[in-house]
């Protein structure tokens, strides 16, 4: 094949033709032909949409310094270019930086392609080199406001010696209505034509597919299919009885009667599931009635027998006193002092009850806090009483139940008497868990009185009204 090089041809004043530089052009043959005063008509549309580009001689295979890479003398993809040369550059890693450009001491775009106007849709093709050698390439840019040196020049190879590029794989022909391969070999081959409706079936590396049109067929087909040669079954088809399988995403199976090896009564429960068909379909259940589920349940006398362990919670009407072994018992306790108490005058000071008589659930803090904590809601009753020296000429002395840190209650109030005194008081109060409750003491007779243990007289106490 004859191969033009550095042919420019220029636009005439005519729409569609082509006016060719004078001299001769001489073909393989022998024959020659005068171009002085020919001219080339062709029609508009034959080259619509692409910018055909006279031939490069080589085009680069990865990013190069352009103004050292395309000298005369320097080799790019094995073809040593000369002053002159028409070269492919199309892969710069700055991509605005491709284009077609001519080889010399300062290389630059060809004149072809050094306005935005003719990058779009240009197609070339590289005459030479080792990877690139009789590639067609096409300019992938868009058209519209480009700039020469600033727009990204992409470029894509749509053909090659061996035929059309569709991706990375040669495509050198197809038949009408047949099935594309690959051949394993970089080249797409094309199937005969398939009929109407048919199912195709590989034929095996480097072959094409065919088509058949009998379910035996297509059982050989599959390999590892079930059973024996025979029509395929479509949807509504009978599977006939099938020795073993799993069947799954099935509709309308009659469960009563489509399925065996099921315990007694459970195909009835699943047909109608109701609590007497669930009762029937068990073996190990007690009691009777209807179904019922964890949030707010009705139990109709129901018999819990003597479980081994367990939390009841949540539960009213429980006889704390006596519903049940091994549950906490009702908290109440009785705390002393042992040693004496000054309280200043006109302070209320809390008594620090440091000894236990006993304490059921462990509620009241005998060593940091001096304090009961509720460990339920309900009613309590607690009471005290306070040993009293050193109250004469008091206007009164008064112990008080604190709650939560605030007075609650007076538990009494007395005039101040000379010598020792005792008094106490008791009152019945609401609490809510985790309430804490505390006795403070207050006298008012101008100097210190002194609350003394007294053979563990003062004292303090509680306990949860049922």
């Amino acid at each position: 094949m004859a191969t033009f090089r550095n042919i420019v041809c220029t636009s005439s004043t005519t729409a569609g033709t082509v006016v060719w530089p004078s001299g001769t052009l001489t073909f393989p043959s022998g024959t020659t032909l005068d171009l002085s005063a020919a001219s080339v008509v062709l029609p508009t549309s034959a080259i619509s949409g692409f910018d055909y580009k006279a031939s490069v001689r080589a085009a680069t295979t990865a990013s190069v310094t352009i103004s050292t890479a395309l000298n005369n003398g320097d080799t790019l993809d094995g073809v040593t270019l000369t002053t002159g040369d028409r070269v492919l550059v199309k892969n710069q890693a700055a991509p605005a930086d491709n284009g077609i450009y001519i080889a010399g001491a300062s290389p630059a775009r060809s004149a072809d392609m050094d306005v935005w106007s003719e990058v779009p849709g240009a197609v070339v093709v590289v005459e030479e080199g080792t990877v690139n050698a009789d590639s067609v390439w096409l300019c992938t840019a868009n058209t519209g406001s480009g700039v020469i040196g600033t727009d990204q020049i992409t470029w894509g190879m749509i053909g090659n010696a061996a035929g059309l590029i569709v991706g990375t794989t040669v495509l050198t022909s197809a038949t009408s209505g047949g099935v594309l391969c690959s051949t394993g070999t970089g080249v797409l081959a094309s199937s005969g034509a398939l009929t109407a409706n048919a199912i195709v079936i590989g034929g095996g590396a480097g072959a094409a597919p065919s088509t058949t049109p009998t379910g035996a067929n297509v059982l050989t087909a599959l390999g590892e299919a079930v059973g024996s040669a025979g029509a395929v079954v479509v949807n509504g088809g009978t599977l006939g009885t099938p020795s073993s399988g799993t069947l799954t995403n099935c509709s309308s199976l009659p469960i009563s009667t489509g399925v065996t090896g099921m315990a007694a009564n459970v195909s009835t429960f699943l047909v109608t599931p109701t609590s007497a068909n669930l009762a029937l379909s068990v073996t190990d259940e007690t009691g009777s009635g209807a179904l019922v589920f964890a949030t707010s349940p009705t139990l109709v006398t129901p018999a819990l027998g003597t479980p081994s362990s367990g939390t009841l919670t949540n539960c009213t009407g429980l006889p704390v006193a006596g519903g049940g072994t091994g549950v906490a018992q009702i908290p109440k306790f009785h705390a002393t002092i042992t040693g004496d108490q000054t309280i200043a005058t006109a302070t209320y000071t809390k008594i620090t009850f440091n000894t236990e008589d006993f304490d059921t659930n462990s509620n009241y803090d005998p060593t940091t806090n001096y304090r009961f904590t509720a460990p339920i809601a309900g009613k309590y009753l607690f009471g005290a009483r306070l040993y009293w020296f050193n109250t004469s000429g008091a206007a009164g002395v008064s112990a008080y139940l604190y709650k939560n840190g605030s007075v609650v209650e007076r538990l009494y109030q007395h005039p101040g008497y000379s010598g020792a005194n005792l008094w106490g008081g008791s009152v019945l109060i609401s609490a809510s868990a985790n309430d804490y409750f505390e006795i403070y003491a207050y006298q008012d007779r101008g100097s210190n009185s002194t609350v003394t243990a007294g053979a563990s007289i003062s004292g303090f106490w509680g306990t949860l009204i049922p």
